[in-house]
């Protein structure tokens, strides 16, 4: 026991070290958080820092323009002709091309309204269209993606820190479900098995094996291998009862009961009933018999294939399921 415990104290230490690396080498980066009294605007691909102040006074020449126009219109003043207005269109204003031409001016112009009524979003809902291609980066975090985490989680397989987990149980080749292919005749042990789970619905391998009987002398092994077919044609399901001591190295799970690892117990079902069974065999004794009649140089081989589905059939006949 002591010696045991020397290799898992060294593993662990080793499992800790290789897990310290890996959080080193995976440590999230820091991000540059932008000044307090300023804001980033994004115009044409080029950040320019704007301060408050300075949109403030922007939106406040803005207001101004829009109260002397309205005052221009409630002074009773008559409007120009259609013909001015055009030429007057023209003609472009330099005062307002100067002001145009100033980052905080098109910033202004282009930025959509902050509505202020309106609730404050989640941080991962998808960001609302704007008037031009201005993008502030009050969203450091872009929108949830998904099929695009899905897809990139196929592709780059198990992570790092868990790939020292034992797999779920459901994914073991033990506990796979294979289809049913009846395409084969069971052997004399296959078919003793088949019989007593059709008469107990489940039984392990401590009750099923005693039913194969002494005269049949059929070693263990000879047993798994008859038992192991089934499981791989359909016929039968079986789940590990045996309790299990896992230890995990390097993703690679190991058995720690000598026992448990050498002769592990499972319980099997049987996935398809007597009837199924029945008319199968009794289909390859009608399909051997016609060979017989076809094939009479080789009478000898057939007759004997004939005589065992007999056996069979009789067999499993006094079978209750």
């Amino acid at each position: 026991m002591r010696s045991f415990r020397i290799p898992v104290l060294f593993s662990l230490i080793l499992h800790l070290f290789i897990i310290g690396l890996l959080g080193y080498a995976l440590r999230p980066f820091s991000r540059p958080s932008p000044a307090p009294e300023s804001l980033y605007v994004f115009i044409a691909e080029r950040r320019q820092s704007v301060t408050p102040d300075r949109v403030a006074s922007q939106r406040k020449m803005a207001t101004q323009e829009t109260g002397r126009t309205d005052r221009i219109k409630n002074s009773g003043i008559p409007p120009a002709p259609e013909s001015q207005k055009k030429t007057e269109e023209s003609v472009p204003d330099p005062a307002w091309t100067a002001f145009l031409e100033q980052g905080e001016a098109r910033m202004t112009i282009l930025r959509k309204p902050v509505d202020s009524e309106k609730p404050p979003r989640s941080p991962g809902a998808f960001p609302e269209p704007t008037m031009g291609p201005v993008r502030l980066n009050d969203r450091v975090f872009p929108a949830t993606d998904p099929v695009g985490d899905a897809i990139r989680r196929r592709n780059t397989g198990s992570q790092p820190l868990l790939i020292g987990l034992t797999p779920p149980a459901e994914e073991t080749e033990e506990n796979i479900v294979h289809p049913i292919s009846l395409d084969f005749i069971p052997t004399r042990t296959q078919l003793l098995c088949l019989a007593g789970l059709f008469e107990s619905d489940s039984l392990s391998d401590t009750q099923l094996y005693p039913l194969l009987g002494m005269d049949e002398n059929v070693t263990y092994e000879t047993y798994l291998q008859n038992i192991a077919e089934l499981v791989q044609k359909g016929l039968i399901s079986r789940t590990r009862i045996s309790p299990r001591q896992i230890f995990s190295l390097f993703g690679v799970p190991i058995e720690m009961n000598p026992k448990n690892r050498r002769n592990p117990e499972f319980l099997y079902k049987p996935r398809i009933d007597k009837k199924t069974l029945l008319i199968f065999l009794d289909a390859r004794l009608y399909g051997t018999r016609e060979q017989l009649s076809q094939n009479p140089s080789d009478s000898i081989r057939i007759r004997e294939q004939i005589r065992d589905l007999k056996g069979k059939l009789m067999h499993l006949r006094t079978v209750n399921d």
